[in-house]
């Protein structure tokens, strides 16, 4: 992401809709542990980080949705074992593991 959050390290739920976003570094989210819901949707995500979300362990909730992925390694949310609800559709596909 091109900018730096700046919120508390213990918000649970994080709604970054319709930002104009299009890259999710393995940094941006490095931080926020305690995050349950997380809505990255109608955005233009082009690229995740392949450690993206690795330290969210409490991550339920992910939204991807309405962005311009085309491609996503199933390792980007392997870390995430807690996570029972994702998001991908419409998106631009072109293979997914």
């Amino acid at each position: 992401m091109s900018a730096e959050i700046n919120l508390a390290k213990s918000v649970e739920i994080l709604n970054l809709s319709g930002n104009d976003i299009t890259t999710v570094d393995n940094h941006n989210f490095k931080e926020y542990d305690d995050l349950i819901n997380l809505s990255l949707a109608k955005n233009s995500i082009h690229t995740l980080g392949l450690f993206a979300f690795e330290n969210l362990e409490k991550l339920k909730h992910l939204d991807l949705s309405e962005n311009r992925l085309e491609f996503m390694d199933d390792k980007i949310i392997e870390s995430n074992i807690a996570l029972t609800y994702l998001d991908l559709s419409r998106n631009k596909f072109m293979m997914l593991d």
